[in-house]
């Protein structure tokens, strides 16, 4: 299952947003143009089908504080659409959600399971105070009626009669979203907790040690490839070891030829972020959404050639990649099709494709590598 499109409405400052999304999405623009909004509304998303509408909601300030700016003083509307489509469903489905403001705070007025098959017929159609579900029985035929919503923070909470493995596989699949803002760098140089079912190094990179253990002991052949990874971007680089401190935890030890050994303490900021996106990017076996934002931190430009390499081949996995950036660099390893570019016209957020036939990529790129194209301003996406 993988997102085809992307719609939003009144999502901050993406007023009105149509993006066909592909395996590897890269977004470039100039600060405060929308990317890292983009990669909220997925997060949003995620958040709704754990059932935590409420809790994302007041950590960003409140539904008010989330819709776009200027839109009057009485109710306002936030709209997210998405299409989906892959083996995970017998066909192509558009999900639609809309909140309102009320007061304060808010009230879920809209979601729709719609199947592209079915003419537009919802599976399930919820208001604010209603409810029509396709019958599980009849696949197309509908009941009506009140239904009573707990408390507007979980999304598909009230879905019966829809069939159960669809839900369930939306369910997996948006409390699957990754968000990956980069690790904290202290949690990572101290003593982890060894946790036996650590998939992911987390958000934080709090559970980097176990994770790697774990792909030790049952994947070698992905912790492997992380380690020929590092050997890449550090030629010295022989292993990584995980001795005990006691109580439970372990540390990370880095060893390098000539029996040198430091432990994660006595590493760089930017091989402990490396180290970290190579677990992200090589290390999750389930395909997911992974939402990265600035991944290109404390990273030697060299370092670049070998994180584009790994964001591909995620990509080519069966992840789904979204990646905010604000380094040139990175674009000289990428293909205009990658590209995903913001730009501020007339007060508006305009995005569009890095291969749209508009920006005459072709003739730029016969004498010019696709960052060079990026700062002589051929893409766009600059204040």
């Amino acid at each position: 299952m993988r997102l085809s499109r992307i719609v939003l409405g009144n999502f901050r400052i993406l007023r009105s947003l149509d993006l066909p999304l592909r395996p590897l999405n890269v977004l470039i623009g100039a600060n405060g143009c929308g990317k890292s909004t983009l990669l909220q509304a997925l997060q949003f998303l995620g958040y709704g089908y754990q059932g935590q509408v409420r809790t994302c909601l007041n950590g960003w300030g409140g539904l008010g504080s989330v819709v776009t700016q200027g839109e009057g003083n009485g109710a306002r509307l936030l709209e997210v659409k998405a299409d989906l489509e892959g083996e995970g469903l017998k066909e192509p489905l558009t999900l639609e959600v809309g909140l309102e403001t009320q007061g304060a705070g808010y009230q879920i007025v809209q979601e729709s399971l719609i199947p592209t098959l079915h003419r537009g017929r919802p599976l399930l159609h919820r208001t604010a105070t209603s409810l029509t579900e396709a019958g599980a029985s009849e696949g197309v035929g509908y009941s009506t009626g009140m239904a009573q919503f707990r408390d507007g923070s979980e999304l598909l909470q009230s879905a019966h009669a829809v069939e159960g493995s669809l839900v369930a596989g939306l369910k997996d699949f948006f409390t699957g979203v990754a968000y990956c803002p980069g690790p904290d760098l202290t949690k990572v140089r101290e003593p982890q907790t060894l946790d036996p079912l650590a998939k992911s190094p987390s958000a934080d990179g709090s559970q980097l040690v176990s994770c790697l253990y774990n792909l030790r002991v049952e994947r070698q052949g992905t912790y492997e490839r992380i380690e020929d990874a590092l050997r890449a971007a550090f030629p010295g680089f022989t292993a990584l070891d995980f001795p005990p401190t006691g109580l439970g935890k372990v540390t990370l030890l880095w060893r390098e030829e000539g029996k040198r050994a430091f432990y994660a303490s006595q590493l760089s900021d930017g091989t402990l972020n490396f180290l970290y996106w190579a677990v992200v990017l090589l290390g999750t076996a389930q395909p997911t959404l992974m939402l990265l934002d600035e991944p290109e931190t404390c990273l030697h430009p060299e370092l670049l050639m070998l994180l584009a390499g790994m964001l591909k081949e995620a990509a080519a996995c069966g992840h789904q990649v979204l990646v905010a950036t604000h380094s040139d660099r990175l674009l000289r390893w990428l293909e205009p099709q990658d590209l995903v570019i913001f730009d501020h016209e007339d007060g508006e957020v305009r995005v569009r494709r890095g291969d749209d036939p508009a920006l005459n990529l072709t003739s730029w790129l016969t004498d010019y590598t696709l960052d060079e194209v990026w700062l002589r301003g051929g893409l766009g996406g600059r204040p």
